[in-house]
């Protein structure tokens, strides 16, 4: 179980920190109060790698250490980018079948007026 959860909260940390764009917000506010350049990143927030990281090294930590949990983590964390454009992947699918579904229904609605 512990496993499942971990590639669950990677699933989630990719989708907040590379898909949402909350991370790009918060990056502009945060720089803009600081009055950083825009292009400054605010490590490890705005790295999907390194949040999978540190977020699994802490649920790991209270679910109980060990050395093939960390190893578990590590691999989770190289992941993160595959998982980020599994998720982009997923988004297009999902685009062309809307599209594509909506095409049928105005041709049908077009059939069904005339």
């Amino acid at each position: 179980m512990y496993y499942i959860n971990l590639l669950i909260i990677t699933f989630i940390v990719c989708f907040i920190v590379d898909y949402s764009g909350i991370m790009n917000a918060f990056r502009r506010v945060l720089n803009r109060r600081l009055k950083r350049e825009e292009k400054e990143g605010i490590p490890p927030w705005d790295c999907s790698l390194c949040m999978t990281f540190w977020t699994g090294l802490a649920y790991t930590i209270i679910s109980g250490p060990s050395v093939l949990r960390l190893a578990a983590v590590c691999i989770c964390a190289i992941l993160a980018r595959f998982i980020t454009e599994l998720i982009y992947m997923c988004r297009d699918v999902v685009n062309a079948l809307v599209s594509k579904l909506s095409k049928i229904v105005d041709a049908w609605i077009e059939k069904l007026e005339s």
